[in-house]
């Protein structure tokens, strides 16, 4: 029985990342800092409130300070699911990493910073290079059914904003919802180029025990497969309404593969966008080494996963 969760986050010892298998050998060259646990927004689909709870709980920005000056690193990935979930202490944390020089820095944060400009100078000003964000879907039904709380308009005017700063944006998209059809991957990466996200994620909604999305697919026998491992958001592990499984993964597949196209890191080398360049050769690699090792399940034979 799981007793009580700690309120006070600065009671803990610094979390030690370097359990995380595989971390040490990322080509990413970030260094992973928590600061926060727990989300009120509980989307469908997300696991974190059945992990953290819905009520924020947060390390004081003073503690968060010596993490950052004892690691000693030169670019930071606040992991936090909402990172400016609380944005006068995120003003506080930042303030102080101008002050001690901390350097560069990335993060998770929701649509809605967008709208406290204050939030966002003090952002670009302390280093922040890029923020993910989990804009899920531009299909509005699929936003309704995620409970997202955000609209398409709303995505569309936090990239402006974040552009505007500068700020690179990692779009994180969940596909596969009962809403969403064949036209919707296309539609979605349609969005990407022309908002020119700089990078995405396109995952497959994948139902996580203890979800309302699990509860209901379950309920309603459409998981075809209870493989853990293939619970990554990568794999297709149930039948959705409005597309075939195979049909999906396919999709998905292809449509990472039109955007990590060599075609489209080649011109952002030429312009010394490096950086972009960079991270669409990673996205190029990882689509190809992905449909290598999961050959057997990409080929999706009657909508089952060949294994």
């Amino acid at each position: 029985m799981p007793g009580p969760p700690v309120k006070n986050l600065d009671d803990l010892p610094f979390p030690d990342f370097s359990l995380v298998k595989g971390l040490d050998k990322s080509p990413l060259f970030l260094a992973p800092i928590s600061t926060s646990r727990g989300c009120p927004f509980d989307c469908s689909f997300c696991s974190v409130t059945k992990i953290f709870g819905r009520q924020y709980r947060f390390r004081s920005p003073e503690n968060i300070i010596r993490e950052l000056i004892e690691k000693k690193h030169g670019e930071f990935f606040f992991c936090d699911d909402n990172f400016t979930a609380h944005p006068g202490r995120t003003r506080k944390l930042l303030n102080l990493m101008r002050r001690y020089n901390i350097g560069r820095w990335s993060c998770q944060v929701r649509c809605d910073v967008a709208k406290d400009e204050q939030l966002l100078r003090l952002m670009a000003k302390s280093g922040c290079k890029l923020v993910c964000i989990g804009f899920e879907s531009v299909n509005h039904e699929t936003l309704r059914a995620y409970d997202k709380k955000q609209t398409v308009e709303e995505i569309i005017g936090a990239i402006r904003s974040f552009r505007r700063r500068r700020i690179k944006i990692h779009g994180m998209f969940v596909l596969g919802s009962d809403a969403d059809g064949q036209n919707t991957v296309w539609e979605t990466l349609r969005f990407a180029v022309k908002q020119r996200i700089d990078t995405i994620q396109m995952m497959i909604l994948t139902p996580f025990p203890g979800t309302r999305v699990y509860d209901e697919l379950d309920g309603e026998k459409r998981i075809f497969t209870k493989d853990w491992q293939l619970y990554d958001g990568q794999h297709i592990v149930f039948n959705p309404k409005l597309i075939s499984a195979k049909d999906l993964q396919a999709s998905v597949l292809t449509a990472y593969g039109k955007f990590y196209a060599l075609s489209r890191a080649i011109p952002l080398f030429l312009k010394f966008s490096f950086r972009n360049a960079f991270f669409r050769l990673m996205g190029y690699c990882i689509v190809r080494r992905w449909k290598k090792l999961n050959h057997g399940f990409y080929w999706l034979k009657n909508d089952q996963p060949v294994r």
